[in-house]
């Protein structure tokens, strides 16, 4: 994903205007103002700020401080190298599917790889940069824990890469910018929150809605009253997984 696409992405999810993210980081010492802003978000300048710059920009937008600095590099990085992180995320979760008996056939391993396609080559580098301690792998891997701490609640499953909720359509549950982790399941059941894409459409963001069964007839029905449930057609789209965990910075 380009800089300036992430970046534009990042702001629009924070709710925060230009002049706000500007004052943020100036109060963290790094020299932007909302003209320098705009600039480094329109693709037409290909202007890239500092290193400096992009640590102070993604902590004000509630990123790892190293997104945006490792998605420049990945920018600039040769296509093998870059074929060869999403390849290996890909694999990873593979292994994860067959852990929960997953079948790897063509539909699943497409919404995988259009799954992933939509995620920042430095999100997928991060989660691969974390220390896993393969041994210990088991069911409990895959359960969802919770904690609680004011206003912040996470959700947290071990193991599985996070994705960005891109639209308003199970609001409340899930709200744009929240982060979601999936699980793969062999069988989906009535009331699960399920993520899905349709096939054969790249640019098509992963969605979320409930998967509600009556006799032989499946819906895929949304929370938010402006989105009209749909008659699930399997040959056009197929499930990511169920909504196991979901991070919301309130």
């Amino acid at each position: 994903m380009p800089y300036t696409k992430l970046l534009n992405e990042l702001i629009e999810q924070s709710g925060m205007t230009a002049k706000e993210v500007a004052e943020k980081c100036q109060a963290m010492g790094a020299n932007v103002t909302p003209s320098y802003l705009s600039m480094i978000r329109n693709e037409k300048t290909a202007r890239v700020p500092s290193d400096d710059v992009s640590v102070a920009l993604a902590k004000v937008l509630g990123k790892d401080e190293n997104t945006l600095v490792i998605e420049r590099i990945m920018d600039a990085a040769p296509q093998p190298l870059r074929d060869a992180i999403f390849n290996l995320s890909l694999a990873s979760l593979g292994v994860m599917a067959k852990a929960t008996g997953t079948p790897l056939d063509e539909a699943n391993i497409s919404a995988m790889e259009t799954a992933l396609r939509q995620q920042p080559l430095a999100d997928i580098v991060l989660q691969m940069a974390k220390k896993i301690d393969v041994t210990k792998y088991n069911a409990k891997d895959f359960t969802a824990q919770y904690s609680e701490n004011g206003a912040n609640t996470t959700i947290q499953v071990s193991g599985i890469p996070e994705f960005d909720v891109q639209d308003e359509a199970m609001y409340p549950t899930l709200q744009k910018g929240d982060k979601v982790k999936i699980i793969a399941q062999q069988e989906y059941h009535n009331g699960d929150i399920v993520a899905f894409v349709y096939l054969k459409k790249e640019e098509t963001p992963m969605q979320y809605r409930q998967l509600q069964k009556a006799d032989s007839t499946s819906l895929l029905v949304a929370f938010n009253s402006d989105y009209k449930p749909e008659i699930v057609d399997l040959n056009k789209i197929a499930f990511v997984g169920r909504v196991a965990a979901v991070t919301r910075i309130l």
